[in-house]
């Protein structure tokens, strides 16, 4: 800030400087500390870039689209990249909340119905090869019925299919 300060009262030339000065533009703001453009754009500081990201993230109501919001940034703000609003925009807790919930692409859920015993069933083989059985049973078959909620478990040598299928009868 004192560099700064000296270049514009004019007590400073370096070739150094002279060309930075080239490179941004010295402006005051109504906090009377300096501020920064290029381009016409503000420079953004590290310690500004999420509230600046958070605040049009939340004048565009909460846009998914990331570029979007990047965009309607660079019209204003130079020096914050797609990865800043990328980062800022996962750091949302609102936008997280709502990425939970089903999307109108999916539907509603709906329930799977069967109209009698054994007509819909769910069956499962854990593996328990890590900790095998002593007396060689190192599967587990799970059955599950949907329409009477019963399940039954049944212990495996191999996963064969003859061997769950006499499993499953």
């Amino acid at each position: 800030m004192r560099v700064l300060r000296e270049w514009r009262s004019g007590e400073y030339h370096s070739p150094l400087h002279t060309r930075w000065h080239q490179k941004y533009n010295v402006m005051e703001n109504t906090s009377r500390s300096a501020a920064l453009r290029r381009e016409g754009k503000k420079v953004a500081t590290k310690e500004q870039m999420f509230g600046i990201i958070m605040g049009k993230h939340q004048h565009l109501a909460h846009a998914r689209d990331k570029r979007a919001t990047h965009n309607v940034i660079t019209e204003t703000w130079y020096g914050i990249t797609q990865q800043d609003v990328e980062m800022a925009l996962n750091l949302c807790p609102i936008c997280f909340a709502s990425q939970t919930k089903i999307s109108a692409k999916q539907g509603p859920l709906r329930m799977i119905l069967s109209e009698t015993v054994g007509k819909r069933a769910q069956m499962d083989l854990i593996d328990m090869t890590s900790q095998p059985d002593p007396d060689g049973y190192c599967w587990i078959l799970v059955l599950y019925d949907h329409h009477s909620g019963f399940g039954a478990a049944k212990a495996l040598k191999s996963k064969t299919s003859k061997e769950v299928s006499i499993a499953v009868i």
